[in-house]
């Protein structure tokens, strides 16, 4: 019988993968700020009824210090992802962001006291030398043409690490709905005044109600990912969850490639390819 946390996990991969393809529509048409706050408000509106229950949990000190840090991690992660999305291929961008499996698992290992074999670390390999491939645009006589946005995919990548350990952290500690709750508030009330402060707000609503559909699936396959995957992190491992949502680029780099008509070259499909496959053997071992 499959286990509750991995179903968890791959429902978490197929809500990623369609949010990660619209999410770059969104970065294009109405900014990167604008569309993590519409996440979050949207988010933060679904999941306030199922939440009521846990609030008291937010009076215990150490619980509300490790939400704050988790809301501030995300919020970094989520600034660097869509601007990553918007300068970048999608097909490029989102096997980049891959690189958040080693982050993961160090800090799996380091404060977790997690272990890997010698295979696993052996698979890691393999997804950077995937990772290199797909950031290089030419590999002509050693000179290397580094894709648009690449290394701001890095910084998210980096991010992203540290997203996944402060949330194995924190759902270990409280309950996985209402952290995601706290941290969707608590940004969508930062970005909401930094869209006011830069007198963006006006526009904000305008965007919001001309792509209101497309806006709402965004953010509704959002929170439904987050939410999936703090439900399976509260009951596995993090290296072993992590690793087997690093297939989930394979929906957007398909929805990118044949939709959007994106174009990449044979040795960035032969890492798309390399790094894929290692993530999912990983996931499985």
């Amino acid at each position: 019988m499959i286990e509750l946390a991995i179903i968890f996990t791959f429902l978490a991969v197929i809500c990623w993968g369609i949010e990660d393809f619209l999410a770059q529509k969104s970065a294009r048409k109405i900014g990167d700020a604008e569309s993590l706050a519409f996440i979050m408000i949207i988010g933060a509106i679904i999941f306030t009824p199922f939440v009521i229950k846990d609030i008291h949990l937010l009076f215990s000190k150490q619980i509300l210090w490790i939400i704050a840090l988790v809301s501030v991690v995300h919020l970094l992660e989520g600034l660097f992802y869509f601007e990553s999305l918007k300068e970048g291929k999608l097909a490029v961008i989102d096997a980049i962001f891959e690189l958040e499996l080693p982050v993961t698992v160090l800090l799996g290992i380091v404060f977790f006291s997690e272990s890997l074999s010698a295979v696993q670390f052996s698979l890691i390999g393999a997804i950077f030398i995937g990772i290199f491939l797909i950031s290089t645009k030419k590999l002509e006589h050693l000179k290397i043409k580094v894709e648009k946005g690449v290394i701001m995919a890095l910084i998210t990548a980096f991010f992203l690490g540290l997203v996944n350990f402060s949330s194995a952290f924190s759902v270990r500690a409280t309950s996985p709905i209402l952290v995601v709750w706290i941290v969707w508030v608590t940004n969508a009330i930062f970005l909401l005044a930094y869209l006011t402060y830069k007198n963006k707000d006006m526009q904000f609503i305008r965007d919001g109600w001309k792509f209101k559909l497309p806006i709402l699936i965004m953010s509704v396959f959002a929170s439904l990912a987050w939410v999936f995957y703090f439900y399976a992190l509260k009951d596995r491992e993090l290296s072993i969850i992590t690793a087997i949502t690093e297939i989930y680029p394979i929906i957007p780099i398909f929805l990118g490639l044949f939709i959007n008509r994106e174009k990449i070259n044979f040795h960035q499909y032969i890492g798309i390819g390399l790094a894929l496959l290692a993530a999912v053997i990983l996931a499985f071992i």
